[in-house]
């Protein structure tokens, strides 16, 4: 976010690796610019506030149940994750298991 302050070599001061082993294929800021959201390919999303700390890490859903609506989080690889555009604790999260899932970080 700094990029004014980094120096003439232009090399990143922090690097963040949500989830070892898994290629992160979405960044979605938060409206308040206090938190991004992560997202890996994986069934989990991670939220981090400005500093890079881990926030939040969403849950698995439980890949045997077969009714979706029945388990709490993605059985499978998240395909894309957004912040609510003015509801700053919540964002949205799809998978490539069918659904869309309503997160919000305050519990």
């Amino acid at each position: 976010w700094d990029f004014g302050g980094m120096g003439s070599t232009l090399r990143s001061f922090r690097e963040i690796t949500p989830e070892e082993g898994h290629a992160v294929i979405g960044l979605s800021f938060s409206p308040s610019g206090g938190s991004f959201l992560a997202v890996p390919a994986s069934s989990r999303a991670r939220v981090f506030d400005r500093e890079g700390k881990e926030k939040l890490v969403t849950v698995r859903g439980d890949p045997y149940i077969q009714d979706m609506k029945r388990t709490k989080g993605h059985t499978t690889t998240i395909s894309s994750g957004k912040w609510h555009p003015t509801l700053r604790n919540e964002f949205l999260t799809s998978a490539v298991d069918g659904t869309c899932r309503i997160w919000d970080i305050n519990g």
